[in-house]
């Protein structure tokens, strides 16, 4: 029996109704968490001055710019080397599709406009995909480390998955597993030649998203500790917290950016260190706090792509896979 797909507007509306619920339901809990508490709520938002602001705004791009950073070595890797504003402008873009349910519009829009680069859209994929893996690789090790230095006493006894779970990402730094598996796939997608990875270059894409988390997590840090007062012995689990809830957001492929799911994670692990209403607090803040800064991201790529492309002549001659 011949199986039938339900149509297309159909499986958009199950998606964001399953995303209302979520929101729905993480949208309750915070809300309940700070009834009753809101002269103290009040009294939180109050500590944020324009030093403040001005930190998260610099954190939050740093942050963004570091991710575009690492985009731009893994596509030089592979040999797509167009101009670095270009590269930026179209990244910066694409990053609207992030807040689009499935989360496809990112690959499309940067295989669009790089292929009108003259860049073939079958290594542009796979630059999208080397990049959301080693994005995640990054996550997961930012949680394992901060299960390892865990100093809740709920945490203790799981010190043990850290160290363990550290072990398999080493098979990212595998050069011939790997560039089997970039040969394997780049075939099926119709390339006709191989672009082969060093190991050099794989801890090369882990280190710059890690340095990225770094970035990510002293803001985390400013954020919360201006709302609950908490010390700098808690970095390293707020961060983590962080990573698990992101990485929980990016496998959400029905919420946009991970709304709902990546909120009420963090809302959870953050209500273990503080009162239920700075945690509910701190959740919606790092929300527009991050959001905030991509929006502002998008429109400068919205923007730039409107001016000429630049050419390209000095970039093209970096074209140098594996180097």
């Amino acid at each position: 029996m011949k199986n039938v797909k339900p149509p297309a507007w159909l499986r958009l509306a199950l998606k964001l109704l399953l995303n209302a619920i979520v929101l729905a339901f993480v949208g309750y809990a915070l809300w309940s968490s700070v009834r009753g508490h809101e002269a103290e709520a009040l009294a939180v938002l109050r500590r944020f001055d324009w030093a403040t602001g001005a930190a998260l705004l610099g954190l939050g791009l740093g942050n963004l710019l570091v991710s575009h950073f690492a985009w731009q070595t893994i596509t030089r890797r592979l040999g797509i080397a167009i101009p670095y504003f270009d590269s930026l402008r179209i990244w910066a873009f694409s990053t609207l599709g992030r807040y689009v349910p499935g989360k496809v519009m990112l690959l499309v829009a940067r295989t669009y406009y790089y292929r009108r680069r003259g860049e073939p859209a079958v290594w542009v994929g796979y630059a999208v995909i080397l990049e959301h893996l080693f994005a995640l690789a990054s996550a997961i090790v930012v949680m394992l480390i901060a299960l390892t230095q865990a100093n809740l006493d709920a945490l203790q006894g799981l010190r043990w998955v850290g160290w363990i779970g550290l072990l398999p990402l080493a098979l990212l730094l595998a050069p011939r597993l790997m560039n089997w598996a970039i040969g394997r796939l780049a075939h099926r997608l119709g390339a006709e030649e191989r672009r082969d990875l060093s190991t050099g270059d794989f801890l090369l894409f882990l280190a710059i998203f890690l340095g990225g988390w770094v970035i990510l997590g002293l803001g985390n840090y400013v954020l919360i500790s201006r709302i609950g007062g908490i010390g700098w012995e808690y970095f390293v689990y707020v961060t983590g917290a962080h990573a698990l809830a992101g990485i929980a957001g990016v496998l959400a492929l029905f919420a946009p950016s991970g709304l709902g799911v990546k909120d009420g994670l963090l809302f959870f692990f953050l209500s273990r260190i503080m009162p239920a209403y700075q945690a509910s607090l701190a959740t919606v803040g790092l929300r527009i706090w991050l959001n905030g800064v991509e929006l502002l991201m998008v429109g400068f790529g919205w923007l730039a792509l409107r001016l000429p492309a630049t050419p390209a002549t000095d970039a093209r001659t970096q074209k140098t896979p594996g180097g």
